[in-house]
């Protein structure tokens, strides 16, 4: 099965609340605040984590958590190409994290020009347009570092 992603309100941006949304035949989005993403990037930069990776992970983490939660059987992942100097890193990212989690059905991932007229876009658009919070997973910035066993 074949999953877009797509994303609204830039991680690096951190006036303004961030979501990233999966679809096809199915949707999906979580959510982070602008509080959050604060306090993620001030936990994140006394890590291992280097800075000039620290939004990649981020987006990697989160298009994670999109896939277990949301959708286990995506065969083929399309994602907008938001970081297109990154994808390979994102790509990675992503995988090392089906490692960890020890999840062995992972899909293909590529990165494609999404367009606005694609579900994912018209979803992550509208909750952040909206600040609708109800159709999405809302993320605290605990929920992302829980999956590289980083501590507070």
């Amino acid at each position: 099965m074949k999953a877009e992603v797509d994303q609204s309100g830039k991680l690096e941006h951190l006036n303004t609340h961030t979501v990233i949304s999966l679809a096809n035949h199915f949707c999906g989005a979580v959510y982070i605040s602008v509080s959050e993403k604060i306090k993620l990037v001030k936990f994140l930069r006394k890590t291992i984590v280097a800075r000039s990776d620290l939004i990649q992970t981020v987006f990697a983490t989160m298009i994670f958590i999109l896939i277990i939660k949301f959708s286990k059987n995506i065969t083929k992942l399309e994602i907008d190409e938001e970081y297109s100097n990154r994808d390979k890193f994102i790509k990675e990212t992503i995988y090392k994290l089906f490692a960890i989690s020890k999840i062995i059905n992972k899909p293909q991932i590529f990165f494609v020009r999404v367009g606005k007229h694609s579900p994912s876009h018209k979803l992550a658009w509208s909750i952040h347009r909206r600040k609708d919070k109800s159709k999405a997973l809302v993320l605290k910035y605990e929920d992302i570092i829980k999956y590289w066993n980083l501590k507070k």
